[in-house]
C-alpha cells in the first residue's frame, strides 16, 4: 500500500479516473473538480493537493483539495482505515493546512476523527448533504415564466444572489471571489434563470462539473421574497430536461438535509437519493 501525489490533475486522473467512474454520480464532485483543473489549471488561485492511496494496481482512496476549500475524499474500498492513516501522514509531513473535509458520510467522520487524533484539531459537522441523480424529469406544476440563459445584463442581480447562496451554504469566500465566480459562470454559459413574462428574473440555477455521462446542477438559489411559488422547481426541472436533451445521460445535485423543502422539491421532479455526503470543519 502506498501514496502517490501529483503535480497536475491529468496525472491524478490517469491514476484515479477509471476507478472513480465506476460510481460516477457518487464521485461526481471530486471527478468534476479534477476535470476542471485538468482543462483550466489556473481556475483556482491556490496550488491543489492531489493524491491517491493504492494497493498494487487497486485504487483505495482519492483526495483532492483546492485551498481554501475543504479536502474532498472518495473511497473505492470499504476497508480504508490504513489508507486514511497513510493519507493523513502525508498531509502532516508536507504541512498542508486542512480547513475541513467533505466525503461520503462514514468516510468523512472517520477522517475527522483520525485527523483530530493526529493534530489535536477540534472539528464539528458543518452540513449533512445528500447526492441525488435524475434520469427522467417529472414536470412540476407549471408557473408563469420560462428558462433562459443568463446574460451580462443579469450580473448585478446574480452577484447578489450568489453571495446569498454561499452565505446560506456556509461556503468559504468573500464578495470578490463570488463576483469573479458569477462573471465566469455567465461568460461560460453555465448560469440559467427563471424569467417571468414581464422579464423579471426570480430564480437562479447553474450547470457545473461535467464528467462523462453525468453533469451536476448548482448553485440553485431563489431570493426569499420569491420562495414558495414554484419557481425553483420549474427552473431545475427545465434545466435538467435541457441537459438531458443535449446528450447527458443523467443530472446530479447536492442538497442540504437541513432543508427539507428543497429535498422534497427535487424528489418530486425525479431526483433519487444516491449517497449521503458530510462536510466537517476543523478549528
Amino acid at each position: 500500500m502506498y501514496i502517490a501525489t501529483f503535480r497536475n490533475a491529468n496525472d491524478f486522473l490517469a491514476h484515479a479516473e477509471d476507478s472513480l467512474l465506476e460510481r460516477e454520480v457518487a464521485n461526481s464532485l471530486i471527478l468534476g473538480i479534477a476535470k476542471r483543473l485538468a482543462s483550466q489549471p489556473d481556475f483556482y488561485a491556490s496550488k491543489p493537493y492531489l493524491a491517491t492511496v493504492e494497493d498494487g494496481d487497486d485504487l483505495l482512496l482519492a483526495a483532492l483539495m483546492t485551498p481554501p476549500f475543504n479536502l474532498i475524499l472518495a473511497n473505492t474500498d470499504l476497508d480504508y482505515t490504513d489508507a486514511l492513516n497513510i493519507l493523513i501522514d502525508n498531509l502532516i509531513d508536507h504541512q498542508w493546512s486542512i480547513p475541513g473535509v467533505g466525503a461520503p458520510a462514514s468516510l468523512a467522520a472517520d477522517f475527522a476523527h483520525l485527523w483530530q487524533e493526529q493534530t489535536d484539531a477540534p472539528y464539528h459537522i458543518r452540513t449533512h448533504e445528500r447526492i441525488f441523480v435524475l434520469h427522467t424529469v417529472n414536470p412540476p406544476q407549471p408557473v408563469p415564466g420560462k428558462l433562459r440563459l443568463a446574460t451580462r445584463a443579469d450580473l448585478p442581480t446574480l452577484q447578489t444572489w450568489v453571495d446569498g447562496f454561499f452565505k446560506e451554504a456556509h461556503v468559504a469566500g468573500d464578495h470578490e471571489d463570488h463576483t469573479e465566480y458569477t462573471v465566469h459562470g455567465v461568460s461560460q454559459g453555465d448560469f440559467y434563470v427563471w424569467a417571468l413574462p414581464d422579464g423579471q428574473i426570480v430564480s437562479l440555477a447553474g450547470k457545473t462539473r461535467p464528467v462523462v455521462s453525468v453533469i451536476s446542477i448548482g448553485p440553485v438559489y431563489t431570493p426569499p421574497k420569491f420562495r414558495g411559488k414554484g419557481y425553483a422547481s420549474n427552473l431545475v426541472a427545465a434545466l435538467s430536461q435541457h441537459l438531458l436533451d443535449n446528450g447527458w445521460k443523467a443530472c446530479s445535485l447536492f442538497t442540504d438535509l437541513a432543508n427539507p423543502v428543497s429535498n422534497r422539491i427535487y424528489l418530486r421532479i425525479g431526483y433519487d437519493p444516491v449517497i449521503d455526503f458530510d462536510q466537517y470543519r476543523f478549528e
